[in-house]
């Protein structure tokens, strides 16, 4: 299982991909239609320009406007994978943030002597990737568990990342991963 730091990265590097195939396609995956739209059209604005020049016949100033227009292109692509790096990094920071809430949680699954359980655990906390489960069962880590909140009627998927000891007898706390992030079908 990547760190928190080790997704962002991941996160980021996948939008910076998008954006080396074409200016803005970076800014479309991180949700930033305006500005994504944008760049696509400064850069193929300036690639029609280049075409334009290529096309025409007269020499002078040539070199020149052909160095300028590269020089520009470069500038707006460079911009943009920069900026889907670093947004897709920002995004991801914001919504793993972590919410302490108290919510009453039923969650199946199957526990570290291979028999099923269910068993209606606390949130100690919750972010839209994950949450921290206060239970009484024990699970192994990489463990599949279904969650269903209070007040959902639809189970979430869940991986247990790790489990540890509180402290108090037959208690223990439990971080999962979301398979698919709260608020998603």
């Amino acid at each position: 299982m990547p760190s928190k730091g080790e997704q962002y990265v991941k996160d980021g590097v996948t939008a910076a991909k998008f954006s080396v195939l074409f200016p803005g396609l970076g800014q479309l995956l991180n949700k930033h239609y305006l500005k994504g739209m944008l760049i696509i059209g400064i850069a193929s604005f300036i690639m029609a320009l280049h075409f334009m020049l290529l096309a025409q016949s007269s020499s002078h100033n040539k070199v020149t406007w052909f160095a300028a227009l590269l020089a520009g292109l470069f500038t707006v692509w460079e911009f943009s994978v920069f900026d889907a790096y670093y947004s897709a990094v920002k995004n991801r920071r914001v919504d793993a943030k972590r919410h302490n809430v108290q919510i009453l949680t039923t969650v199946r699954g199957v526990d570290t002597s291979r028999s099923s359980f269910q068993e209606v655990a606390v949130t100690r906390n919750l972010s839209k990737f994950g949450a921290c489960l206060i239970m009484s069962t024990e699970v192994e880590p990489n463990s599949q568990l279904i969650l269903t909140f209070e007040g959902k009627s639809k189970g979430s998927q869940a991986r247990v990342v790790w489990a540890r000891e509180t402290g108090n007898r037959d208690e223990r706390a439990v971080g999962v991963e979301l398979m698919a992030p709260l608020g998603q079908p």
